[in-house]
């Protein structure tokens, strides 16, 4: 079983979650709250935009990572099963407000590509990198140049082979465009060919997306290949 989860709006502290096994058919609709206050963290309790999620092994609980401008902030919760979630946490805080933050882990070191949302949008709105040497907890390296050299937002990232494609939303100019590197904590991106940039969906915005196991994908594979439900 799969979960997915996604902005519920641009004000509200939920975020919704859906489950799946074949990426077809989505079921068990819920909102989780996940911008509240506790006693050690005061928060807006009005938005919660782009979610992602990992599993962390050590803690054996997911990790549901989010951001709030209004806030100023990336966080994250800790849950079981993502229907209860604990408290927010404060992922990332450099002083300005960021959104979108996608982690990616290699070996004992984690990195984030995120998007700076200062005004005016014509300045920032770009991405930049961060990264820690031990835990998603110590995101404190960033890197303040911009990589993107225009507004972009919503990235995530793959491997493939040795090299990392983040794949991003240039949402000003209405594309969706990708960037391969070596290193993504070093923040040397080279822009990927439009050619080369593959997609079956339409108007494709935010996303992200997993690993699976050859088993998982065989048997999805196979449900769309007979039309299943």
């Amino acid at each position: 079983m799969f979960t997915l989860v996604s902005t519920e709006g641009y004000d509200n502290p939920d975020i919704f979650a859906f489950d799946t096994s074949d990426f077809k058919k989505f079921t068990n609709e819920r909102l989780i709250k996940v911008n509240s206050s506790s006693d050690n963290l005061k928060m807006s309790e009005t938005q919660a935009w782009a979610p992602e999620g990992f599993y962390d092994r050590r803690k054996d609980k997911y990790v549901i990572y989010w951001s709030s401008p209004n806030d100023g902030k990336m966080f994250y919760n800790y849950t079981s099963d993502f229907e209860d979630v604990g408290y927010p946490n404060v992922l990332v805080d450099v002083g300005f407000p960021v959104i979108d933050g996608t982690i990616h882990k290699v070996d004992a070191e984690y990195s984030i590509v995120l998007k700076d949302e200062r005004k005016p949008m014509e300045t920032y709105s770009q991405l930049f990198v961060g990264y820690s040497d031990t835990d998603y907890t110590k995101l404190t390296n960033f890197d303040f140049n911009f990589f993107s050299n225009h507004q972009a937002e919503g990235p995530f990232i793959i491997q493939s082979g040795y090299e990392y494609l983040l794949y991003y939303d240039d949402y000003t100019r209405h594309q969706f465009k990708a960037y391969k590197t070596l290193d993504v904590k070093a923040n040397k991106f080279t822009e990927v060919d439009d050619k080369e940039i593959i997609s079956s969906i339409k108007s494709l915005k935010h996303g992200s997306a997993i690993p699976l196991t050859w088993k998982e994908f065989e048997r999805i594979k196979a449900n769309y290949d007979t039309g299943e439900n």
